[in-house]
């Protein structure tokens, strides 16, 4: 699936309310120790994520590949009132003709790219809830968000981020289940 969409050091946005009635409190920052812990946490087992955004990986590709390409971290963090991460996009800066961009990290050396959910809230999110968080993380120096090569799910639940407008991907991987 792929999905594009027009669309710091740390900002804070307003709370939104999900369909499902969880409040979320979003975070964008460009700072990896800022968003470390919140990434962490949604690389656990039961969470909707692949082994390409694992921290450690994200922040050596970004080391090593990214920055010297002129890459930014530009990391969207989704808390609860208690400030528990619920999802997290890792998603970075960068330019693309005259556009700033957000794109995943590691670029051609994943597989699959994804945003990292909390199970319960990507089984509950709606188109709505998407287009909410869209809204409040756009204004922020992005054009557009161009996320490609996700799988449509992952160990039995969808990507959320296929009820955004996408189109299939050319790269038709199987779902794992």
């Amino acid at each position: 699936m792929n999905f594009a969409l027009a669309a710091t050091e740390h900002a804070s946005l307003p709370r939104i309310c999900l369909s499902s009635g969880a409040v979320v409190h979003i975070e964008i920052t460009d700072r990896m120790d800022f968003a470390e812990s919140a990434w962490r946490q949604l690389c656990a087992p039961d969470i909707f994520t692949t082994a390409y955004q694992n921290f450690d990986f994200s922040a050596l590709w970004l080391r090593h590949v990214g920055e010297s390409a002129g890459m930014q971290p530009f990391i969207v963090i989704g808390r609860d009132l208690s400030g528990s991460p619920l999802f997290l996009w890792p998603l970075v800066r960068t330019k693309m003709g005259p556009l700033q961009v957000a794109t995943y990290f590691c670029g051609r050396h994943a597989n699959f790219r994804t945003t990292l959910w909390r199970s319960d809230i990507a089984s509950s999110i709606t188109a709505q809830d998407m287009r909410a968080i869209v809204a409040e993380i756009s204004g922020y120096g992005i054009d557009a968000l161009v996320l490609l090569n996700q799988p449509e799910s992952w160990n039995g639940l969808g990507n959320p981020m296929r009820l955004l407008p996408s189109r299939s991907s050319s790269d038709c991987s199987p779902d794992f289940a």
